[in-house]
C-alpha cells in the first residue's frame, strides 16, 4: 500500500509491527494484550530506540547505526535491518519530495528541519554533499523543534493581525 500521509507516523507505526512480530518476542507476545508493544507511544519509541542512534551518527558521520531493543524479559534484540528499511523508504520518499518542492521554488536554498530529518537522518545526511543548496540547521537535534516553533509564531502572527485588525 501507499502511504499518503505526511511525516513519520506511518514509518514509525510499520516499524513497532515489525518489532512486536519479531519470533524473539513470541513468548512476551502470550502475555500481552493484541495491540501492545515494546513502547507506550511514538515519542517513547523515538527516545528509546532512535535517538541515541541519530545522536551517534550527528557526532560521526560516518557512523552506521545498530538498534538494539528489549520488550519485557526479552533483552538486547537486534531490529536494525527492520528501522533501516523503514527509514530507507521514508528517506527516499522525502528526498523525492524535496527535490520536486526545491524544483518548483526555484529558490538558491533549501532548508530542511523537522523531527523526520533526524528521523530518517542515515540516508538523508548526504543530501547536503550531493546538492550544497540543502541546509541543515547548525544545532541538529533541534531540528524537529525547528518545525513546531515555526508554526508557534505563525499562528501567533496570525493572531496579531486578526487583533489589531
Amino acid at each position: 500500500s501507499t502511504n499518503t500521509d505526511v511525516g513519520t507516523n506511518f514509518f514509525i507505526d510499520e516499524i513497532i509491527k515489525k518489532i512486536r512480530n519479531k519470533n524473539e518476542f513470541e513468548e512476551v507476545r502470550e502475555y500481552v494484550k493484541e495491540n501492545e508493544s515494546p513502547y507506550k507511544t511514538r515519542e517513547e519509541f523515538i527516545q528509546t530506540l532512535i535517538m541515541p542512534e541519530v545522536e551517534k551518527m550527528i557526532n560521526d558521520e560516518k557512523y552506521k547505526p545498530r538498534f538494539n531493543t528489549k520488550w519485557g524479559f526479552v533483552n538486547n534484540v537486534d531490529v536494525t535491518d527492520i528501522v533501516m528499511e523503514e527509514m530507507k523508504k521514508y528517506a527516499d520518499r522525502q528526498i523525492k519530495d524535496l527535490m520536486s518542492f526545491w524544483i518548483k521554488t526555484n529558490t538558491e536554498k533549501m532548508v530542511v528541519v523537522g523531527g523526520g530529518l533526524l528521523f530518517g537522518y542515515y540516508y538523508l545526511r548526504d543530501l547536503k554533499k550531493k546538492h550544497a543548496g540543502f541546509v541543515f540547521p547548525t544545532e541538529l537535534k533541534e531540528a524537529a523543534y525547528i518545525t513546531s516553533r515555526s508554526y508557534l509564531l505563525a499562528n501567533f502572527m496570525k493572531q496579531v493581525d486578526t487583533i489589531d485588525a
